[in-house]
């Protein structure tokens, strides 16, 4: 499991607990939604070791979306990832970037590392399509291991590879994936704007029947 994975390379502790106890939460009566579970290291300070951590989670109510149609901007502020690639709960970056994009009317940003290589969305890793091949930024760029992500790969001929922002421009085909929209179709980047989703398509229906639907 990645929060077990990521707790011991960060904190060197054992996540285990954690996520036990987070199966075992009284989730609402709703249709859909998103549980959160996170880990800390607890009390003391920066500098004490990490020997008591901590766990809580949080259960947000979510509506399967469509994921048709985002509207994508490339911010030109370099953006330090995360070490490993794991997720944190430090988002301002990502927030920022994203903020700006929706104030210039796009719905996602595309983050770039201090190299100029392309790490993904501000809330989402990043696929595209470029002479026919399917690609997605490498881990070692700084993209996040999500668990979408890794199902395209298992489920498709996508490759990681390091992306440019010109590689990006030369693309025929771009989506987007996270665990809220599933797999989700890029018709504009940068007001480029693209027409093609051969490749989203037929695997944003398959991960629909298989893993949403079931």
């Amino acid at each position: 499991m990645r929060l077990t994975k990521a707790s011991k390379a960060l904190l060197s502790v054992d996540a285990s607990p954690f996520c036990e106890e987070a199966k075992t939460l009284a989730i609402p009566d709703c249709e859909s939604g998103v549980l959160r579970v996170y880990v800390t290291a607890g009390e003391g300070s920066l500098i004490d070791d990490c020997t008591h951590p901590k766990g809580f989670a949080l259960f947000e109510t979510s509506e399967i979306s469509s994921g048709v149609g985002l509207s994508l901007r490339t911010d030109r502020a370099l953006v330090l990832p995360a070490p490993g690639g794991w997720k944190t709960g430090n988002y301002w970056s990502n927030l920022r970037a994203l903020q700006c994009a929706r104030r210039e009317g796009f719905d996602e940003a595309v983050l770039m590392n201090p190299a100029g290589e392309v790490i993904s969305c501000a809330t989402g890793n990043l696929f595209c399509v470029i002479n026919g091949r399917l690609m997605t930024p490498a881990l070692s760029s700084g993209a996040r291991e999500g668990v979408i992500r890794e199902w395209v790969l298992a489920h498709s001929t996508a490759e990681e590879t390091i992306l440019s922002t010109d590689d990006l421009a030369q693309a025929e085909e771009i989506f987007v994936t996270n665990s809220r929209i599933g797999i989700a179709t890029v018709t504009v980047l940068d007001g480029r704007t693209l027409t093609t989703t051969a490749q989203a398509n037929p695997l944003a229906a398959d991960y629909r029947e298989k893993i949403l639907l079931r």
